[in-house]
């Protein structure tokens, strides 16, 4: 038999439901919901003009200032303070917005619920404000970007607020503690990893700390009141005065005008191609005075494109003289000598090096590959098996081996090599024209004709002294 409700017991019901829908409703509250869909909408203009699964999961810092990131020589020496806002909608790839975004749509739509839109205006604005201000002081060459300092404050404030009598209720009241937890690994992580804007963090998560202080004692109840014009007040104050502070002193400073056109050069270097340009900017950026390593070796590495060696020689000492042991300026130093046929240079400055860091295969690699050309490959096998030992998959210290075998004439164990370089990295034109050399002296005239088509159509140009081993390389039938 069938049974059916009184009217009165339908319509409790019917109220309980529609109140539970309510409660339950994953659509995020309104100001929370416009942060989510700005961050989305720059995280998809980036992708969208980068192109590439790179913008996707982790875009350059270049595409990042293009959309509005905070960086100190941009939004103070060049007097950009618009960055200070903008910064806060761009994010470091797709796993830094969905992360970002999660905790935002559940802590931030609770806030704003529980203290109402006004509050919750002053507590964004004031958190993003101190995140803001905060990052461009940590460091001047660090892009910051994401709403993180804003999403610190909101779960320093919620887990303040939860602490107090009438915040029993709140998100994660009864796991406030695991959030403390949290809270303190993601600032540990911050210190020990490169990348972390930890100084918006804190800033974030002090400024939410006040308004929670504020809230736990004066309640967050009812309409606007007296307290909330102070509070909102004086957070206005602070910022601008912390903003103008920064701004006297950092606008226009001449590091950071420096470090601005650094950045721009890399960016016309990167994109556009246009290495002379660049230079150009370098130039304008170094003057006649710097002591600055870092556009030094910036400018070196734009020679070094153009193939202007003398010139990138010149950069390279000129950091080295700043900072003798600069591993990258020995490097760097090191290739361009190389190509100028300056060995034995090269070799000192891979000494050095291996010397500064000896756990690093590839200064052991380039250093061979140096003795080879000076015509010491016996000495160079002992640096590609220290390179191996280090990296067994090193596939140039295969290839780097493989040539000085050649060069010994033992021609098995280079084959070998040379296959198991080209086994790691695929299309290599280097490895293809060192196979077809090895193939030839074999006498397998056919396969290295094919090896040696593969190295020209993956433009690999060997250099002068390949060409002039002990075998008549002039009689290697490259260009078939």
């Amino acid at each position: 038999m069938q049974r059916t409700l009184s009217e009165p017991i339908l319509q409790t019901d019917q109220k309980l439901t529609t109140k539970r829908k309510r409660h339950w409703t994953s659509a995020p509250a309104p100001l929370t919901g416009f942060l989510i869909v700005l961050s989305i909408a720059t995280f998809a203009a980036i992708f969208t003009v980068n192109g590439n699964l790179g913008a996707f999961l982790l875009p350059v810092p270049e595409r990042l200032l293009w959309w509005g990131a905070n960086y100190m020589p941009f939004t103070f020496g060049l007097g950009q303070y618009w960055r200070l806002a903008t910064g806060l909608f761009a994010h470091a790839g797709i796993l830094h917005l969905l992360t970002n975004l999660y905790v935002l749509h559940d802590l931030g739509s609770s806030m704003e619920r529980t203290i109402g839109w006004r509050r919750y205006i002053l507590l964004i604005l004031t958190c993003g404000a101190a995140a803001s201000l905060s990052a461009v002081t940590q460091d001047p060459t660090f892009v910051s970007c994401g709403l993180s300092g804003i999403i610190f404050g909101i779960v320093s404030c919620l887990f303040l607020m939860s602490g107090s009598p009438d915040g029993k209720h709140l998100v994660f009241a009864r796991q406030r503690w695991l959030v403390l937890v949290f809270v303190g690994y993601m600032l540990v992580l911050g210190f020990i990893t490169q990348g972390v804007d930890n100084a918006a963090h804190i800033a974030g998560l002090l400024t939410g700390c006040f308004f929670g202080m504020v809230y736990s004692k004066r309640g967050w109840h009812g309409t606007w009141s007296s307290i909330d014009s102070v509070v909102s007040v004086a957070a206005t104050a602070l910022t601008i005065a912390v903003f103008g502070v920064e701004a006297q002193v950092l606008t226009g400073k001449p590091e950071l005008l420096r470090l601005a056109e650094c950045r721009e050069a890399m960016t016309v270097a990167k994109w556009d191609k246009n290495y002379v340009g660049a230079i150009e900017l370098m130039d304008k950026a170094i003057g006649d005075q710097c002591s600055d390593a870092v556009l030094y070796i910036t400018r070196a590495g734009f020679f070094t494109e153009l193939k202007r060696y003398p010139e990138a020689v010149n950069d390279y000492s000129a950091v080295l003289n700043l900072k003798p042991d600069d591993r990258g300026a020995l490097a760097g130093r090191s290739i361009a000598y190389h190509f100028l046929g300056q060995e034995q240079k090269a070799v000192d400055d891979l000494n050095s090096l291996i010397s500064a860091d000896p756990a690093k295969a590839i200064p052991y690699n380039n250093r061979a590959w140096s003795l080879i050309a000076m015509g010491q490959p016996q000495v160079a096998l002992k640096d590609c098996e220290r390179a191996l030992q280090i990296d067994s998959r090193l596939s140039t210290a295969y290839d780097t081996k493989a040539v000085a075998l050649l060069n010994l004439q033992r021609l098995n164990e280079a084959l070998t090599c040379v296959n198991q370089s080209i086994s790691i990295t695929g299309a290599d034109g280097a490895a293809y024209y060192h196979r077809g050399k090895i193939l030839f002296s074999l006498g397998r005239i056919e396969e290295s004709v094919q090896d040696f088509r593969k190295a020209q159509k993956l433009q690999y140009k060997p250099e002068q002294w390949e060409q002039a081993d002990k075998m008549e390389t002039s009689s290697v039938p490259i260009a078939l």
